[in-house]
């Protein structure tokens, strides 16, 4: 919940004193980068992923990866940070729809 609420000195603390994993999934089988890429928390996002957080892993009913939920929520700057951390665009969620798929969804050509 630290994460999907934008509280990077909390998910700071659960990081660096080992009570919480970058690649933790909740209930909703999502990790903490997961909540970071849909709400836009860049700052969190950067700290998981230097802490180990992978870029590709899928969550969620849909099995997509942050960066699909990024492109899905038209979050063009962390699109880029996943990007710069090797996020594959090719990956497909549960319907089928890589990110390219979701950029021309939500009719961002910036993504392309």
């Amino acid at each position: 919940q630290a994460s999907q609420r934008g509280l990077f000195e909390v998910v700071k603390k659960l990081i660096l004193l080992n009570e919480a994993g970058a690649n933790d999934k909740d209930e909703q089988n999502c990790t903490a980068l997961h909540w970071a890429a849909i709400n836009n928390h860049l700052e969190i996002a950067k700290f998981l992923l230097i802490h180990g957080a992978k870029v590709d892993e899928k969550g969620g009913d849909l099995l997509a990866t942050p960066l699909h939920w990024a492109a899905r929520s038209g979050h063009l700057q962390m699109v880029t940070l996943l990007y710069k951390h090797h996020a594959d665009p090719s990956v497909v969620d549960n319907q089928g729809y890589n990110a390219l798929h979701l950029a021309i969804h939500v009719r961002n050509i910036y993504y392309i």
